[in-house]
């Protein structure tokens, strides 16, 4: 296999996960669901469905979606405590 050919897998698997994303959200929408925050319930603002017209959730809960694993990753390097200062300030950052 070659760069290309791993290029090629590469867009394949993410044009396959945008396909299950729309389907996902037509099934939504089939069902009244659409526009709605599966976290939180409340209306998913136009503009966001608009530039991601696929979006499960409203802005607020995926970016605590997004942070709670760094989260746990930070409790977890603190509970060890044996993490290097180049490593803790790249825990920090995220």
């Amino acid at each position: 296999m070659n760069a290309g050919d791993d290029i090629g897998l590469a867009l394949a698997q993410i044009q396959g996960d945008m396909l299950e994303r729309i389907d996902a959200a037509l099934a939504r929408l089939a069902d009244g669901r659409y526009g709605d925050c599966a976290e939180c319930g409340t209306p998913i603002p136009s503009q966001r469905l608009r530039a991601l017209p696929f979006a499960v959730r409203c802005r607020e809960c995926e970016a605590a979606r997004e942070i709670e694993p760094a989260a746990r990753l930070r409790r977890w390097a603190d509970e060890r405590g044996d993490v290097g200062a180049k490593s803790r300030r790249a825990l920090d950052a995220v």
